[in-house]
């Protein structure tokens, strides 16, 4: 079972040292940040640090824990800071292994999140067994108070790869843009060739003023219906189709006032 209140803060203050009794929570002991390291080929140790977006760093608790032989130790980190948009890696901690806590943090969201010495990103918690282990840890980490082996890996900052996802988006809306705008040029070219046409032929056949007017306006509606489809499939500008739209509403109710009055 998982230790909680009087039971956790008891084993808490056997099995770490610097131990804070303000830290022991219901069922976790809320770990004090020490050192922040950077990951890369400096691997610099650091009291405070600016997490920006896609970076990881480890971080080392003030906290040397000692699991007790009938213990097992989990970090997780803080529900503050899971909403802030850190993500965390951390190990198992078995019984009898003494060390200070390492973790690994990475910033998942895209704002920058600042570390500092005394923050508390992670908390421990205690479950114990039924009996003591027969064979307490002893491992390569016992005992370990320094950052050792840790592989190099390039952490990904992604500040400028959002930027450049936020370009090449407002270069497809651009794109977008312009298909649409030379398709609506080329649909209201073709509507006035047409006009041109129709009036011309007109002329030649003596068809009266009225009829004209009427075939102008009903070529006239059919652009203007073409025009509003296009910017409905092809624009980002809600305010232009809306426009356009009344247009059309407007050019086909002249238009059929005048197929019943001629």
């Amino acid at each position: 079972m998982y230790l909680h209140d009087s039971k956790l803060k008891e084993a808490c203050s056997i099995a770490l040292k610097n131990f804070n009794d303000n830290n022991v929570q219901t069922i976790a002991y809320d770990l004090t940040l020490e050192t922040i390291v950077e990951v890369g080929e400096n691997k610099r140790e650091r009291k405070s640090y600016t997490l920006s977006p896609g970076e990881t760093v480890f971080i080392s608790s003030k906290e040397i824990l000692a699991v007790p032989t009938d213990c097992i130790g989990f970090v997780t980190l803080r529900n503050s800071c899971i909403r802030m948009g850190l993500d965390l890696s951390a190990p198992v901690y078995y019984p009898g292994h003494e060390t200070k806590v390492f973790v690994r943090v990475t910033n998942i969201s895209n704002d920058e999140v600042d570390l500092k010495e005394g923050d508390s990103i992670v908390s421990l918690m205690l479950y114990q067994l039924d009996d003591e282990t027969a064979t307490p840890y002893q491992g390569k980490f016992s005992g370990q108070l320094k950052y050792d082996e840790i592989n190099d890996f390039t952490s990904t900052k992604l500040p400028e790869l959002r930027k450049i996802e936020r370009k090449a988006e407002d270069i497809k809306g651009i794109e977008k843009s312009i298909y649409s705008n030379v398709i609506t040029i080329m649909t209201i070219f073709i509507g006035i060739f047409s006009l041109l046409n129709l009036n011309l032929a007109f002329l030649k056949n003596d068809v009266e003023t009225a009829y004209m007017v009427l075939y102008n306006f009903m070529m006239v509606t059919g652009v203007s219906i073409l025009v509003s489809l296009i910017s409905l499939i092809m624009s980002n500008s809600r305010k232009k189709t809306v426009a356009l739209g009344i247009i059309s509403v407007f050019l086909i109710a002249i238009t059929l006032v005048l197929t019943f009055t001629i």
